[in-house]
This record gives C-alpha cells, structure tokens and sequence, in this order.
C-alpha cells in the first residue's frame, strides 16, 4: 500500500467516526472534523495541489451550525439538537433555511 493510499484510508475512517458521532456529543464531532481536515491538508501537500476547502468537515460551531443549514431537511435536526442538548449556537431560522 503505497503513501497516498494510506492517507486516503485513515481520513475516510475519520470521516465515519463523524458519521457516528451525533450531535450530543458536538465537541467530538467538531474534534474529529478538525481531524479530517487536517489529514485532508496532508494529502493535498502530498499530491503537491492547491488547498480545498469545500469538502472541509465543520471546525466550529458556527461552521457546523452553517453545514446543516445548507442541507435541506437537516435544520430541524440541528435546532432540536441545540434544544436538547443545550449547545451553545443560535438555533438556524429554518425559513431561509437551504
């Protein structure tokens, strides 16, 4: 298995740990975003490309907060959580939502 291939595999497991990991638990979520992003900057250097960001796992609050309101459907999800779970952002105003 060469470098690239390796990268590619440790970031598309990080990538399922998000997956995994719901809202109730948003700091590990936003842990492990930082996570992928980063191994994300590590295969762009490898491969000598410039950097992208639009597939970037959200970092912050506000970021995730934004990465669920660009999805249609996902707001009411994302506002419940903040509900519920107490998570310190303003909850998406699901009328211009997506």
């Amino acid at each position: 298995m060469n470098t690239f291939t390796t990268l590619l595999d440790i970031r598309n497991d990080i990538g399922d740990k998000i997956n995994a990991t719901r809202l109730d638990n948003w700091t590990e979520r936003l842990h492990i975003g930082s996570e992928y992003n980063r191994l994300s900057r590590a295969i762009e250097a490898y491969l000598g490309i410039d950097k992208i960001t639009a597939h970037d796992m959200p970092e912050t609050l506000e970021q995730l907060k934004e990465w669920y309101s660009e999805s249609e459907g996902l707001a009411g999800i994302f506002n419940e959580a903040v509900r519920e779970h107490g998570i310190p952002v303003t909850l998406i105003d699901e009328t211009i939502a997506a």
